[in-house]
């Protein structure tokens, strides 16, 4: 795999793609086509691209029609625009339809396209450090309110970590896993809830609940910059209705409606599961015999997950039993964790978070807890030895060896 960056190139006449090879060819990972619609197809197979660089006049499709199709699916890339035709509304239409980064006109000198193609490749870096840091500082912001619903309700957090994993594998199943949106909106579904009096899970899963809980959550959101779409989606969660038709090439307004069809499903379905004792076949056949509310499509891929069964990662593990002031973020609650008066701190399934282990500490410490041990699923032995070596590297205190929960 080239350590350059990626280059694509669009023309309809081969003459010209092997001019650009030869003169700029070496200095990036080149990769040229002849039209629109074979680099779409390329797109669609999975190649990526920095910049692209396409001709605005070709016979199948324009370069403005070809960089607005290109857009669904490589919208992170730098569009440059080449034309012979110099005219004013061409450059305008260029611009403002296809949202091109340069306009340039043909012949262009070989020195100009690679400078342009330069300044577009520091225009890309610059988008990308932009989505990272927002990224990063959007997932802290959602394992933010993770944990808070964690410590305020652990049946809240467990039924939306169900939620979520729904989402993403729905999601993959009718083609939208790549919008970001889905998994946010996934997470923060049930936000609103911790705002509500304290109930059962399964009461603030009502339909009633869920409607104060939609509305909560989307106005606790929504000013939050960025995060507007995920509060839309959130808001319209319990709006009845199918899917689109067609939704692999969706524009991001049509996202709100996919999202919340997904999230009704899903939170509808861990509802059901719940009052079937969380058996999720049980809880399916009950959706299924109100069929008409809901897509077929969500419907068939849901059987699809119940078949195929729900697996953590591919890493071997073992249950343990470790003291409180040795558990690490990571580990997984083999049972529920509660306090001497019957407080659930953490839910069977849960991971642990830092910020979940000090609240079980503060209460160790303050005599509350029950145990002082408690039984987790850890990676095993090979793997445990290293965590264990990384959490006395960091100076956590050592304790008394761990053994093997019954």
């Amino acid at each position: 795999m080239s350590d350059k960056p990626r280059v694509v190139m669009v023309d309809d006449e081969p003459n010209i793609l092997s001019a650009y090879r030869r003169s700029i060819g070496r200095k990036y990972d080149l990769q040229t086509y002849e039209g629109g619609p074979k680099a779409i197809e390329a797109f669609r197979a999975g190649v990526d691209a920095a910049v692209v660089v396409t001709d605005m006049r070709m016979p199948e499709m324009s370069g403005v029609e070809f960089v607005q199709a290109a857009r669904k699916i490589r919208p992170d890339s730098v569009y440059v625009m080449l034309t012979g035709n110099a005219d004013q509304q061409t450059a305008i239409d260029a611009i403002n339809q296809g949202r091109v980064f340069r306009f340039l006109n043909k012949p262009c000198p070989p020195e100009e396209l690679d400078q342009t193609i330069r300044s577009a490749l520091r225009q890309y870096e610059l988008i990308h450090a932009e989505k990272t840091l927002l990224r990063e500082t959007l997932m802290g912001s959602v394992k933010l309110f993770a944990e808070i619903m964690t410590l305020s309700d652990p049946d809240l957090a467990e039924a939306s970590k169900q939620i979520r994993a729904d989402v993403r594998r729905l999601g993959e199943a009718v083609g939208v896993s790549s919008h970001w949106q889905l998994p946010l909106a996934a997470s923060l579904a049930l936000l609103g809830a911790v705002a509500q009096p304290p109930a059962s899970i399964a009461t603030r899963l009502e339909d009633k609940n869920l409607d104060l809980t939609a509305d909560i959550g989307s106005r606790l959101l929504k000013h939050i910059p960025r995060l507007q779409s995920v509060a839309a989606i959130i808001a319209a969660q319990r709006e009845r209705g199918y899917l689109p038709e067609k939704i692999a090439d969706l524009e991001e307004p049509d996202m709100v409606l996919v999202g919340a069809r997904l999230l009704r499903f899903a939170v509808d379905w861990r509802r059901e599961t719940i009052n079937w004792g969380n058996d999720r076949a049980k809880g399916l056949e009950r959706l299924e015999s109100d069929a008409s509310d809901y897509d077929k499509r969500l419907l068939e891929a849901a059987k699809e997950i119940v078949e195929s069964g729900v697996c953590r990662a591919d890493i071997p593990t073992e249950a343990i039993s470790v003291p409180i002031k040795r558990l690490h973020a990571g580990d997984i609650m083999c049972e529920p964790l509660t306090t001497r008066n019957g407080l659930t701190l953490v839910q069977s399934g849960e991971e642990l978070t830092p910020l979940i282990i000090e609240r079980i500490r503060a209460f160790e410490k303050a005599e509350l807890m029950a145990e002082g041990s408690v039984n987790v699923i850890r990676p095993t032995a090979e793997d445990g030895e290293k965590a264990e070596g990384d959490a006395n590297a960091e100076g956590k205190p050592e304790a008394e060896p761990e053994t093997r929960a019954a």
